[in-house]
């Protein structure tokens, strides 16, 4: 995913742009958030509520102050991958897992523990799915 962020300095290779995208993905976790309250079909005060709250962690909030992290990228991944899997879209679901890991290594840790939460769902395609491409 890093090889991503390097295209895009390659365009424009200034600080501002890689600034740019950080907040792009903060934006973009923000309607993924939203999105999921909407499939989950959640109160409009609910979603208004977690997409607050995500704006106002301070991770987020003075994120993009000082340094760039992919870290940024995970929210949206995330709540990408999740919504794929509760619309049976096998396949995209890998996509985001595969996305998820190249961000960072230490997340496969984060999709373990989700595995396991989506295994004691009883969808034990994507569990063992998860389970597995995290695990490797």
């Amino acid at each position: 995913m890093n090889y991503i962020f390097a295209l895009s300095y390659l365009i424009y290779s200034h600080v501002y742009t890689l600034f740019f995208l950080q907040a792009a993905f903060l934006t973009l976790g923000g309607f993924m958030v939203w999105k999921f309250c909407e499939y989950e079909r959640l109160n409009v005060y609910f979603a208004w509520f977690f997409f607050l709250i995500y704006w106002l962690h301070p991770e987020w909030l003075n994120g993009d102050k000082y340094d760039f992290r992919p870290d940024a990228a995970l929210i949206p991944c995330f709540f990408a991958m999740i919504i794929m899997m509760k619309a049976n879209k096998y396949k995209c679901f890998i996509l985001f897992i595969l996305i998820i890991l190249g961000l960072k290594g230490s997340f496969s840790l984060i999709l373990i523990g989700l595995s396991l939460g989506i295994m004691l769902q009883k969808k034990w395609k994507y569990g063992l799915t998860l389970f597995t491409i995290s695990a490797i």
